[in-house]
């Protein structure tokens, strides 16, 4: 991403620390006591493992934070950075003053599944997300193929989700799939996204 400059990137790996720092607190609460008071353990872990990926993203997908310009004003770019995890987007201004936190909700929904099934939340839609999370996630391609789901299918869903040829077209792909997911051992039951 050619719009971030140095004071937006130290600005973004401030922000990264914090909220690294925060997931910490609750998902590794022995990793957070032992480095509480250790700003520069906090900046290495954001610079090294995340603001690379982040920065040098072009498709502005690094979940679990995600960047994108909110616009072109005259001394560069006004940047939104978003956090999934923490469910927190903040405003970066270009001289790295950070504005927020405000709410967010991430948008991870499985859109031709909840096109076709009626609901983010039902069963079949319950092992997608699981499937999703717990396997593709993990891998390369798997990333490659939810990046490139989330890039698509959204437009495709607008323009079709609701006639009966495109619900019809997929209801029964989508059921074999659920169907062989499930014999795999994948669950049902109701589901909540998990951090990728």
């Amino acid at each position: 991403m050619n719009f971030v400059n140095s004071i937006q990137r130290h600005a973004i790996c401030k922000l990264i620390s914090s909220q690294e720092k925060k997931k910490a607190k609750i998902k590794n609460p022995d990793i957070y006591q032992n480095h509480i008071d250790d700003y520069e353990f906090w900046y290495d872990l954001a610079e090294n493992y995340f603001i690379n990926e982040l920065i040098n993203s072009s498709n502005h997908y690094a979940p679990p934070y995600g960047l994108s310009s909110l616009g072109l004003i005259s001394d560069g770019y006004i940047l939104q950075f978003t956090d999934d995890d923490n469910r927190e987007k903040y405003v970066i201004r270009t001289n790295g003053a950070i504005e927020g936190p405000e709410d967010y909700t991430p948008d991870r929904g499985c859109y031709v599944a909840t096109a076709v099934y009626g609901s983010y939340d039902c069963p079949q839609v319950w092992t997608l997300r699981r499937y999703r999370d717990n396997q593709l996630a993990k891998t390369w391609y798997g990333k490659l193929f939810i990046h490139t789901y989330y890039a698509i299918s959204p437009t495709i869903v607008k323009w079709f989700g609701d006639t009966k040829w495109f619900k019809n077209m997929w209801r029964g792909k989508l059921d074999k799939m659920v169907k062989k997911l499930q014999d795999f051992g994948i669950e049902d039951t109701p589901y909540n996204d998990i951090d990728w």
